[in-house]
Protein backbone atom coordinates (compact mmCIF):
# COMPACT_ATOMS: atom_id res chain seq x y z
CA UNK A 1 0.00 0.00 0.00
CA UNK A 2 2.65 2.52 1.15
CA UNK A 3 6.28 2.15 2.29
CA UNK A 4 6.63 2.22 6.07
CA UNK A 5 3.34 0.39 6.61
CA UNK A 6 4.32 -1.54 8.67
CA UNK A 7 7.58 0.24 9.61
CA UNK A 8 10.14 -2.22 8.18
CA UNK A 9 8.55 -2.31 4.70
CA UNK A 10 10.09 -0.42 1.77
CA UNK A 11 9.44 -0.38 -1.96
CA UNK A 12 6.96 0.96 -4.49
CA UNK A 13 4.31 3.42 -3.24
CA UNK A 14 1.11 2.48 -5.09
CA UNK A 15 -0.89 5.14 -3.23
CA UNK A 16 1.40 7.92 -4.45
CA UNK A 17 2.38 6.56 -7.87
CA UNK A 18 -0.82 4.84 -8.99
CA UNK A 19 -3.31 6.95 -7.00
CA UNK A 20 -4.89 3.76 -5.64
CA UNK A 21 -5.96 3.70 -1.98
CA UNK A 22 -6.41 -0.07 -1.74
CA UNK A 23 -6.44 0.05 2.06
CA UNK A 24 -9.49 2.34 1.95
CA UNK A 25 -11.26 0.04 -0.53
CA UNK A 26 -10.82 -2.82 1.93
CA UNK A 27 -11.70 -0.90 5.08
CA UNK A 28 -14.82 0.65 3.55
CA UNK A 29 -16.01 -2.70 2.16
CA UNK A 30 -15.93 -1.61 -1.48
CA UNK A 31 -14.46 -4.96 -2.53
CA UNK A 32 -15.61 -8.53 -1.97
CA UNK A 33 -12.03 -9.78 -1.90
CA UNK A 34 -8.59 -8.22 -1.79
CA UNK A 35 -5.51 -9.85 -3.29
CA UNK A 36 -2.42 -7.89 -2.18
CA UNK A 37 0.52 -8.92 -4.35
CA UNK A 38 2.82 -10.44 -1.73
CA UNK A 39 5.30 -11.85 -4.22
CA UNK A 40 8.24 -12.00 -1.79
CA UNK A 41 9.75 -14.80 0.32
CA UNK A 42 9.26 -15.11 4.05
CA UNK A 43 12.82 -14.16 4.94
CA UNK A 44 13.01 -10.97 2.84
CA UNK A 45 12.84 -8.35 5.58
CA UNK A 46 12.07 -5.22 3.53
CA UNK A 47 9.08 -6.94 1.86
CA UNK A 48 8.43 -9.71 4.40
CA UNK A 49 5.57 -11.99 3.41
CA UNK A 50 4.34 -12.75 6.97
CA UNK A 51 4.70 -9.15 8.15
CA UNK A 52 2.71 -7.82 5.19
CA UNK A 53 0.14 -10.61 5.52
CA UNK A 54 -0.47 -9.72 9.17
CA UNK A 55 -0.67 -6.01 8.34
CA UNK A 56 -3.25 -6.56 5.61
CA UNK A 57 -5.23 -8.85 7.92
CA UNK A 58 -5.32 -6.07 10.53
CA UNK A 59 -6.72 -3.63 7.93
CA UNK A 60 -9.55 -6.02 7.07
CA UNK A 61 -11.90 -4.65 9.71
CA UNK A 62 -15.11 -5.61 7.83
CA UNK A 63 -14.03 -9.21 7.28
CA UNK A 64 -13.84 -9.25 3.50
CA UNK A 65 -11.98 -12.08 1.79
CA UNK A 66 -8.20 -11.59 1.91
CA UNK A 67 -6.40 -13.82 -0.57
CA UNK A 68 -2.74 -12.80 -0.97
CA UNK A 69 -1.16 -13.15 -4.39
CA UNK A 70 1.92 -15.39 -4.39
CA UNK A 71 4.58 -15.77 -7.04
CA UNK A 72 5.02 -19.39 -8.13
CA UNK A 73 8.46 -19.06 -9.68
CA UNK A 74 11.28 -16.66 -10.30
CA UNK A 75 13.03 -16.10 -6.98
CA UNK A 76 15.32 -19.05 -6.47
CA UNK A 77 14.08 -21.68 -8.89
CA UNK A 78 10.97 -23.81 -8.94
CA UNK A 79 12.16 -26.48 -6.50
CA UNK A 80 12.78 -23.88 -3.82
CA UNK A 81 9.52 -22.16 -4.74
CA UNK A 82 7.49 -25.28 -3.93
CA UNK A 83 8.90 -25.32 -0.40
CA UNK A 84 8.50 -21.56 0.01
CA UNK A 85 4.92 -21.59 -1.30
CA UNK A 86 3.91 -24.41 1.03
CA UNK A 87 5.27 -22.44 4.00
CA UNK A 88 3.46 -19.28 2.91
CA UNK A 89 0.16 -21.09 2.33
CA UNK A 90 0.35 -22.59 5.81
CA UNK A 91 0.85 -19.06 7.19
CA UNK A 92 -2.30 -17.84 5.45
CA UNK A 93 -4.27 -20.69 7.03
CA UNK A 94 -3.42 -19.35 10.46
CA UNK A 95 -5.20 -16.06 9.72
CA UNK A 96 -8.67 -15.55 11.15
CA UNK A 97 -10.34 -14.34 7.97
CA UNK A 98 -10.70 -16.06 4.62
CA UNK A 99 -7.86 -18.55 4.23
CA UNK A 100 -7.00 -18.74 0.57
CA UNK A 101 -4.40 -17.58 -1.93
CA UNK A 102 -4.08 -16.64 -5.60
CA UNK A 103 -1.06 -18.13 -7.37
CA UNK A 104 0.76 -16.27 -10.14
CA UNK A 105 1.45 -17.32 -12.75
CA UNK A 106 -0.17 -20.35 -14.38
CA UNK A 107 2.63 -21.69 -16.60
CA UNK A 108 4.73 -23.46 -13.92
CA UNK A 109 1.55 -25.06 -12.57
CA UNK A 110 0.11 -26.12 -15.93
CA UNK A 111 3.43 -27.64 -17.03
CA UNK A 112 4.34 -28.90 -13.55
CA UNK A 113 7.79 -27.36 -13.93
CA UNK A 114 10.29 -29.18 -11.70
CA UNK A 115 7.35 -30.92 -10.05
CA UNK A 116 5.97 -27.75 -8.43
CA UNK A 117 2.30 -28.66 -9.05
CA UNK A 118 2.86 -32.18 -7.71
CA UNK A 119 4.55 -30.80 -4.61
CA UNK A 120 1.70 -28.39 -3.87
CA UNK A 121 -0.92 -31.09 -4.39
CA UNK A 122 0.99 -33.47 -2.14
CA UNK A 123 1.71 -31.01 0.66
CA UNK A 124 -1.02 -28.37 0.84
CA UNK A 125 -3.79 -29.11 -1.67
CA UNK A 126 -4.71 -32.67 -0.73
CA UNK A 127 -8.45 -32.17 -1.17
CA UNK A 128 -10.88 -29.85 -2.91
CA UNK A 129 -12.30 -26.86 -1.07
CA UNK A 130 -15.19 -24.46 -1.55
CA UNK A 131 -14.71 -20.73 -1.83
CA UNK A 132 -15.76 -19.14 1.52
CA UNK A 133 -19.21 -17.59 1.83
CA UNK A 134 -19.99 -13.92 1.14
CA UNK A 135 -22.37 -13.19 4.05
CA UNK A 136 -22.43 -9.44 3.32
CA UNK A 137 -24.00 -10.27 -0.08
CA UNK A 138 -26.44 -13.01 0.92
CA UNK A 139 -27.16 -15.35 3.83
CA UNK A 140 -30.04 -17.21 2.16
CA UNK A 141 -29.60 -20.98 2.33
CA UNK A 142 -30.44 -23.00 -0.82
CA UNK A 143 -33.17 -25.59 -0.74
CA UNK A 144 -32.24 -29.18 0.09
CA UNK A 145 -31.76 -31.09 -3.21
CA UNK A 146 -34.05 -33.89 -4.33
CA UNK A 147 -32.03 -37.13 -4.42
CA UNK A 148 -32.99 -40.49 -5.89
CA UNK A 149 -30.89 -43.65 -6.05
CA UNK A 150 -31.95 -46.47 -8.40
CA UNK A 151 -30.44 -49.88 -9.15
CA UNK A 152 -29.10 -50.27 -12.68
CA UNK A 153 -27.59 -53.75 -13.22
CA UNK A 154 -24.54 -53.97 -10.95
CA UNK A 155 -24.51 -50.25 -10.27
CA UNK A 156 -26.50 -47.65 -8.44
CA UNK A 157 -27.38 -44.47 -10.28
CA UNK A 158 -27.73 -41.44 -8.03
CA UNK A 159 -29.55 -38.46 -9.52
CA UNK A 160 -30.33 -35.11 -7.95
CA UNK A 161 -31.80 -31.70 -8.69
CA UNK A 162 -32.10 -28.46 -6.79
CA UNK A 163 -35.82 -28.35 -6.21
CA UNK A 164 -35.54 -24.59 -6.63
CA UNK A 165 -33.15 -22.07 -8.14
CA UNK A 166 -30.10 -23.44 -9.94
CA UNK A 167 -27.04 -23.84 -7.68
CA UNK A 168 -23.48 -22.96 -8.60
CA UNK A 169 -21.91 -26.14 -7.20
CA UNK A 170 -22.84 -29.52 -5.75
CA UNK A 171 -21.06 -31.12 -2.83
CA UNK A 172 -21.35 -34.91 -3.17
CA UNK A 173 -20.14 -37.14 -0.36
CA UNK A 174 -20.00 -40.93 -0.61
CA UNK A 175 -19.41 -43.44 2.18
CA UNK A 176 -17.60 -46.56 0.98
CA UNK A 177 -15.78 -49.02 3.24
CA UNK A 178 -16.59 -46.91 6.29
CA UNK A 179 -14.86 -43.84 4.85
CA UNK A 180 -16.36 -40.67 3.42
CA UNK A 181 -15.03 -39.02 0.25
CA UNK A 182 -16.03 -35.59 -1.05
CA UNK A 183 -16.40 -34.18 -4.55
CA UNK A 184 -17.22 -30.61 -5.55
CA UNK A 185 -19.06 -30.74 -8.86
CA UNK A 186 -20.26 -28.08 -11.33
CA UNK A 187 -23.97 -27.31 -11.57
CA UNK A 188 -24.33 -29.29 -14.84
CA UNK A 189 -23.31 -32.55 -13.16
CA UNK A 190 -26.47 -34.05 -11.63
CA UNK A 191 -25.83 -37.79 -11.52
CA UNK A 192 -23.25 -40.36 -10.44
CA UNK A 193 -22.80 -44.09 -10.99
CA UNK A 194 -21.49 -46.21 -8.12
CA UNK A 195 -20.86 -49.91 -7.72
CA UNK A 196 -23.90 -51.18 -5.89
CA UNK A 197 -22.07 -53.46 -3.49
CA UNK A 198 -19.67 -50.77 -2.27
CA UNK A 199 -21.94 -47.82 -1.47
CA UNK A 200 -23.03 -47.37 2.14
CA UNK A 201 -24.41 -43.83 1.90
CA UNK A 202 -24.44 -40.77 -0.33
CA UNK A 203 -25.18 -37.14 0.58
CA UNK A 204 -25.72 -34.24 -1.83
CA UNK A 205 -25.83 -30.53 -0.91
CA UNK A 206 -26.36 -27.49 -3.13
CA UNK A 207 -24.07 -24.44 -3.01
CA UNK A 208 -25.15 -21.08 -4.40
CA UNK A 209 -22.98 -18.40 -6.02
CA UNK A 210 -22.40 -16.75 -2.63
CA UNK A 211 -21.02 -19.97 -1.11
CA UNK A 212 -24.08 -20.73 1.02
CA UNK A 213 -24.72 -24.48 1.36
CA UNK A 214 -28.01 -26.28 1.74
CA UNK A 215 -28.81 -29.06 4.17
CA UNK A 216 -27.83 -32.36 2.52
CA UNK A 217 -30.14 -34.90 0.97
CA UNK A 218 -28.97 -38.29 2.28
CA UNK A 219 -29.45 -41.86 1.02
CA UNK A 220 -28.44 -44.88 3.13
CA UNK A 221 -28.00 -48.16 1.27
CA UNK A 222 -30.15 -51.01 2.51
CA UNK A 223 -32.73 -48.78 4.18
Amino acid sequence: WRPGNPPQISGFDSYDKLFGDSRKWLQDGWVDYMAPQLYWPIDQKAQSFPVLLQWWSAQNTLGRHLWPGMKVSGWRGVNDDAVELAREIELTRKQNNSPGVILWHARPLMHNEAGVADALERNVYRSDALVPTYPWLSKAVPATPHLSVLADRNELKAEWNSGGSAPCRWVVQEKIGGKWSTEILPEQKTSERIKAASLEAIAVAAVDRYGNMSAPAIYHAGR
